[in-house]
């Protein structure tokens, strides 16, 4: 038996498709990035509402930290610290856990939270469907 041509298989369509696939997971990571920024800037503007305000200092201080280096999704909240020009709070915490109005900033993780992934979904799916 003689063997002739090496059998060839063309597949068309796959590079394109890779191509859309990373137009995808970009455009997803910058959805939910975009999302989450949006969802914890408005958690935030909530705790300020509930912040014991002396001299605002604490309040003011109040921000949301982005992911920095490899965690993409790692954001942070935070009060106290350094606010502006040298002025420091350091007394978030005592306050948070300590003051009759306290916990602010944990009572609206706790109300807020609920849902946030399904929130993100959205968006993502949104996200995907635009590309």
């Amino acid at each position: 038996m003689a063997f002739g041509a090496p059998l060839k298989i063309k597949i068309e369509g796959v590079i394109p498709m890779l191509n859309q696939l990373k137009k995808m997971e970009k455009s997803v990571i910058k959805t939910v990035r975009a999302t989450l920024q949006s969802e914890l800037e408005s958690w935030i503007a909530d705790a300020k509402l509930l912040t014991p305000v002396d001299t605002g200092a604490l309040q003011a201080s109040g921000r949301v930290l982005k992911p920095r280096g490899t965690s993409v999704f790692k954001y942070t909240l935070i009060f106290g610290g350094v606010i502006r020009k040298g002025k420091f709070v350091d007394y978030a915490e005592h306050i948070h856990e300590t003051h009759a109005m306290g916990g602010f900033l944990q009572k609206v993780v706790d109300a807020r939270s609920p849902g946030l992934e399904a929130r993100i979904a959205k968006e993502m799916n949104a996200a995907i469907n635009s590309v």
